[in-house]
């Protein structure tokens, strides 16, 4: 209800200790604990699509351009990330930087014609003195105007701010209704809250700071969601985040690290994780420019389509798939389109998420609890109960497979896996390990050139995987390996 509200504890309350027995039945484990601590939020099609952000000056006109090349160059976009630079005093405020966004209303009206959906950054709690609505939120709160300066400022960021207090509810209510409700109104879908708070004892309360966005953001129109782009922390962070693993290097090693992470991660019902597809930092001092070499960047993304959040970011880099060569292009349209095609099969994963608290990505002994081998290969997982996604994480593009007991579809090739088996070896670029367990229905859109965003909402076929059927991407109508 809404009267509830953290509260202050003056002294140590009673722990609470729950004990949760399943066996090896991790699904049922997963769901007895998604009873305890919450439910994953249901989150619309859009949000299975194809985002693209940069940390870089991106206006309006930019935000066009980008529009305009992904359509030249056929590949879809669902989703833009509108980083800091919307901010007219820096990082913070809620007044818009007029000479990247001249006029708000028609970029939010260009927003919903090119059926774009806009997540905007926040660095929030810290207001700039200058900012417009500030006198308002001061009147309506009637809090002291203290000011940080280079003494009480936590960061040199935030000199000159003005800390709204989130805990209390008068303040946070009025920071909603005041500062974030104008933005929305303006093409803002979700916030990326970029950043974290403390209580008054120093201890983390970032799941606070998401859970309250999560409830009282986007709450003056009519959206689809109110789900956060943000940091998650300790157990319930699943309740109202899209956990994000940011500001990564461009290496092997952390693309390795990511794929081990995000089904692990459904253990404490993290269902969507989400990755700077092609890593935020250049990866090395001998790159001229934050740009992966083309088999780092197309191995990132194809791990980005089979996984729930498909997200390019840099910081200042080159992400866009035409800067790359005419080859790694054609390969990234490929897999962009076979995730477009695939947004049926992703949604019927998001309504499981939310009714059971398993996630999208799930490890091996989800499913095969009884086999050893489930739990010791960890570069691999179950995308629902039906694909088995077993991503290339090495520069020499070796990759090894536990294949489970049954009988195992490539979705790219003619290939027929019949379990148990570990098979090692060279994964061609143009594709990845990924199969089918005979016997799972895939739903699906089929492919045509002119598959964008706004023409995959009704049409659907499912595609039940027997021997004598073709290739999934094939039967979609896409030509991986040409």
């Amino acid at each position: 209800p809404d009267e509830q509200w953290i509260e202050e504890q003056d002294a140590p309350q009673p722990q609470v200790l729950y004990f949760i027995y399943y066996g090896n039945e991790f699904k049922r484990g997963i769901s007895l604990l998604k009873d305890i601590l919450g439910d994953v939020p249901p989150v619309p099609e859009w949000i299975m699509g194809i985002w693209f952000s940069c940390y870089r000056k991106m206006g309006e006109k930019a935000f066009r351009k980008l529009k305009e090349d992904f359509d030249k160059y056929r590949l879809p976009l669902d989703v833009i990330v509108v980083d800091t630079d919307w901010h007219k005093h820096w990082w913070h405020g809620f007044d818009w930087n007029k000479r990247l966004f001249p006029e708000p209303s028609r970029f939010a009206r260009w927003l919903r014609r090119k059926h774009l959906h806009a997540v905007f950054n926040v660095h929030p709690q810290y207001i700039p003195q200058k900012d417009s609505r500030l006198p308002k939120f001061i009147k309506e709160t009637s809090v002291a105007e203290v000011y940080l300066d280079e003494d009480t400022a936590p960061h040199p960021f935030h000199k000159g701010c003005l800390a709204v207090d989130l805990f209390d509810k008068k303040q946070a209510l009025a920071y909603f209704r005041i500062f974030h409700n104008p933005i929305e109104q303006a093409g803002c879908d979700i916030w990326w809250i970029d950043g974290s708070i403390k209580d008054t004892q120093g201890r983390e309360s970032t799941t606070w700071l998401n859970h309250i966005y999560f409830r009282y953001a986007n709450q003056s129109s009519d959206k689809e969601t109110s789900i956060v782009l943000s940091r998650g922390y300790g157990l319930g962070s699943h309740r109202s985040a899209i956990l994000f693993t940011g500001d990564t290097l461009s290496q092997w090693s952390v693309l390795e690290q990511e794929v081990i992470m995000t089904p692990m991660a459904s253990n404490c019902l993290f269902s969507y994780v989400s990755h700077d597809i092609g890593g935020f930092i250049s990866g090395s001092p001998d790159w001229k420019e934050n740009k992966p070499p083309d088999d780092l960047y197309i191995r990132w993304v194809q791990f980005g389509c089979l996984s729930p959040i498909m997200r390019f970011h840099s910081d200042h880099g080159i992400r866009e798939p035409w800067k790359f060569k005419k080859e790694t292009l054609r390969i990234v349209r490929n897999f962009l389109h076979f995730r477009t095609c695939l947004r049926p099969y992703l949604m019927q994963l998001v309504h499981i998420a939310h009714k059971t608290g398993v996630a999208l990505c799930r490890p091996m002994y989800y499913e095969f609890p009884d086999d050893e081998d489930a739990y010791r290969f960890q570069k691999q997982y179950m995308l629902g109960d039906a694909m088995l996604v077993s991503p290339v994480t090495s520069e020499d593009s070796r990759v090894t497979t536990w294949f489970p007991r049954g009988t195992w579809y490539h979705c790219f090739t003619e290939r027929i896996i019949r379990g148990p088996a570990v098979i090692s070896e060279k994964v061609p670029l143009n594709i990845m390990p990924v199969y089918v367990r005979e016997g799972h229905s895939i739903p699906y859109i089929p492919y045509t050139k002119q598959t964008t965003a706004s023409s995959v909402r009704k049409r659907k076929s499912v595609y039940s995987y027997k021997p004598e059927k073709v290739p999934l991407c094939v039967k979609m109508g896409i030509k991986m390996m040409e």
